[in-house]
């Protein structure tokens, strides 16, 4: 079994032999179940092991080993995975290996890590299960840690997380909405401020697309059999946070929809980009981290301009600030709906 470095910290770099980072590379992820109680002595030599093995065949990659059962990461060279594979599956310390996903990508997701293992043995839960379907969620002291790296511009605690087996679109999205909270309590603690939110919101809608492009390379987005029908997802003009539209699209397409992404400045800039469309549904978008019930008179005035530029059977809502719906889904405020997270998309629009 490869075991790499135990604890949070990701283990030192060898930078006598960097890995490969360009071209293409072979990723591989598989679960196994241990045979017996791996202790402290034996993991700890395992772990040295793993790091110089793994550094010296370029394969870079992540482990998780949570009561007994492992899920390992692997990339690299096609070649070297195979043969680091081939080990893996001979070792008798563990069994029912299942590989879960096979598939060649055009970047590395861990390239700084020879191996790094989450432990749970050694701390904190790395995720608490909840009972939908065996679907798993980070435990709250994971996603400070990760909205903490991203503040420093460090995504790979945020990758780690999204290759987690049985995470799929909808839940690395409420995985996002979770961390953007995090970042609000960091914020709250006077831990960073608005500049560095904003940053750190790019760094996670970069780390969203780098795992999303590795699963549409794994697995070409499904086409539903659904009548065509098309969304506007708009940024309230003004809003700098703009990572819940993005993932609103990629919702939407899993849904049947065609959205069309817009990030207008003005009132005006949004009228042109809803006018003349035929689109079935807009939704304005706003900060998941921060309440914008200071900005309800914008928000009113971007839902009629939406009401002006489209048909009267148009859906519109909005999307993002926690807290602002109270009140602004009335009779007179032009949105039909608030939703606080893109999953919550479908339900209005498809």
């Amino acid at each position: 079994m490869s075991l790499a470095d135990s604890g949070p910290a990701p283990a030192p770099v060898d930078r006598t032999r960097a890995p490969t980072t360009h071209g293409a590379v072979s990723s591989l992820l598989y679960v196994s179940r241990a045979v017996r109680v791996i202790e402290r002595p034996e993991l700890a030599a395992l772990v040295d092991a793993a790091q110089r093995r793994n550094r010296a065949c370029d394969v870079t990659g992540v482990l998780y080993h949570e009561n007994g059962k492992f899920l390992q990461w692997l990339e690299g060279p096609e070649d070297a995975v195979d043969r680091l594979f081939r080990t893996i599956m001979a070792d008798d310390r563990h069994t029912d290996i299942q590989v879960v996903t096979r598939e060649r990508a055009a970047h590395r997701l861990f390239s700084d890590w020879s191996m790094r293992l989450y432990d749970k043995s050694q701390g904190a839960p790395i995720f608490d299960l909840i009972d939908d379907g065996g679907a798993v969620r980070p435990a709250r002291d994971v996603l400070e840690r990760s909205a903490t790296a991203l503040l420093a511009g460090d995504d790979r605690d945020v990758l780690a997380l999204f290759a987690r087996a049985g995470l799929g679109l909808e839940a690395n999205i409420a995985l996002c909405d979770r961390l953007a909270r995090a970042l609000r309590r960091q914020w709250d603690a006077d831990a960073c401020t608005d500049p560095d939110v904003t940053g750190a919101l790019s760094g996670l809608l970069v780390a969203f697309r780098k795992w999303r492009r590795l699963r549409l390379a794994a697995a070409p987005r499904p086409r539903p059999d659904l009548p065509p029908r098309s969304a506007l997802i708009a940024t309230l003009p003004g809003e700098p946070h703009f990572i819940s539209a993005p993932l609103a699209c990629e919702r939407l397409l899993s849904a049947g929809v065609t959205p069309h992404l817009a990030f207008p400045e003005t009132n005006e800039a949004l009228f042109d980009d809803a006018h003349g469309r035929g689109f079935d549904g807009a939704a304005i978008v706003t900060s998941p981290v921060f309440g914008r019930a200071h900005w309800s008179d914008r928000l009113r005035a971007a839902a009629s301009v939406i009401q002006r530029a489209t048909d009267d059977d148009c859906v519109i809502v909005s999307l993002g600030a926690r807290g602002l719906g109270i009140g602004m889904c009335t009779d007179d405020c032009g949105f039909t709906a608030h939703c606080l997270s893109a999953n919550e998309l479908p339900a209005h629009f498809a």
